[in-house]
C-alpha cells in the first residue's frame, strides 16, 4: 500500500480544512473487485466516502486514493447514491464557499498573529537558563534576564539548550559528589596506609596474613588516586563548559500575555547569532 503526505499551506491549507469540514453522506464501505468509471478503471476498489458531488475511493495499486465526480460512476452506483447534477452542483459551489471563507478566516488569523508580534517588537532579549526544572511542554527554568536570577516558565526553548544546561548541571551536581568520595577514600587511605605493616618475615602464611593490611591500603590509595585522577577530567571538562554557558544558554525570548498560574510566560523565538 502506498503512502501518501500532503502538506498545504495558505489558501491550500485552507481548502483541506474546508474539506474536512464537508459532512459525507454514511457510507458503510463499499467494496468492488473491479469499479468502471469514465475517470478510468481500478481494481479491487473501496468506496470509503461519498457526499452528494463525489466518492472517494481506495485502491491498494496505483496511486492509492482518488476522487470520483459522480457524473462519472457508473449507472447503478449513481443511483444508489441519488445522483442529482443539480444538487452535486449546489455542494460543489457550498463547497467552494466554505473554502474561500475558510481561506479567509485563515488569513485574518495569521494577519492577527503577525500584528500581535509586532505589538512585541522591543520586547524580545537575551536571557540565559541557568537550570531546567520541570520539563513539561511550558518548561519550568531559572534565567538570568537583564543581570538578575528569575524563576520564569518558558515556551519553545531549543533542544540543544537544554540538553546544555541539563549536562552541564549534571556535570557538576557529579563533581561535587565525587569531591566528596574522593576526599573520604584519601582519608581512609591515609589512615590504612600509615598502620599498615611496611613488612613481614616468617613462613609464607604468616607472612600472607601479616601483609593482608598492607596489601588492603595500597588498593585503598590506587582507587582513591583514580578517583582523583578522574575528578580532575571531569573538573577539565566542566571548565571547558563554563567557557561556553555565555553561549550556550543564550536564548532570545519575549514575555508573552499567557501565565502559567500567576507566572508570566515566556516565548523563545530562537538563539542569537553566534
Amino acid at each position: 500500500m502506498k503512502m501518501f503526505k500532503i502538506i498545504l499551506t495558505g489558501l491550500g491549507a485552507a481548502v483541506c480544512f474546508s474539506i474536512g469540514q464537508t459532512v459525507f453522506a454514511s457510507t458503510n464501505d463499499i467494496h468492488l473487485d473491479v469499479l468502471l468509471t469514465a475517470q478510468g478503471n481500478f481494481t479491487n476498489a473501496t468506496i470509503i466516502r461519498h457526499n452528494p458531488a463525489y466518492a472517494i475511493v481506495f485502491y491498494p495499486y496505483g496511486a492509492g486514493m482518488v476522487r470520483l465526480a459522480d457524473s462519472n460512476l457508473p449507472p447503478d452506483l449513481q443511483k444508489q447514491f441519488g445522483y442529482s447534477p443539480s444538487n452535486a452542483a449546489a455542494f460543489l459551489e457550498s463547497e467552494k464557499e466554505n473554502a474561500i471563507q475558510a481561506a479567509k478566516a485563515y488569513a485574518a488569523k495569521q494577519a492577527a498573529y503577525r500584528a500581535y508580534l509586532a505589538s512585541l517588537a522591543g520586547t524580545n532579549r537575551v536571557i540565559l537558563i541557568t537550570s531546567i526544572d520541570d520539563e513539561t511542554r511550558i518548561m519550568q527554568c531559572a534565567a538570568i534576564i537583564d543581570g538578575r536570577n528569575k524563576e520564569i516558565f518558558i515556551r519553545n526553548l531549543p533542544a540543544a539548550v537544554k540538553d546544555f544546561v541539563n549536562g552541564y548541571n549534571q556535570l557538576r551536581a557529579n563533581i561535587l559528589a565525587l569531591g566528596e568520595r574522593v576526599h573520604s577514600d584519601a582519608r581512609a587511605a591515609d589512615r590504612a596506609d600509615a598502620f599498615a605493616p611496611v613488612g613481614a618475615a616468617g613462613d609464607a602464611d604468616f607472612v600472607n596474613a601479616a601483609m593482608a593490611p598492607r596489601n588492603r591500603a595500597n588498593q585503598m590509595i590506587l582507587n582513591a588516586n583514580d578517583e582523583a585522577d578522574n575528578l580532575t577530567e571531569m573538573e577539565a571538562n566542566m571548565d571547558q563548559m563554563a567557557k561556553e554557558v555565555p553561549e550556550k544558554t543564550a536564548v532570545i525570548a519575549y514575555p508573552s500575555s499567557e501565565f502559567w498560574g500567576d507566572q508570566q510566560v515566556w516565548v523563545c523565538t530562537g538563539v542569537p547569532q553566534q
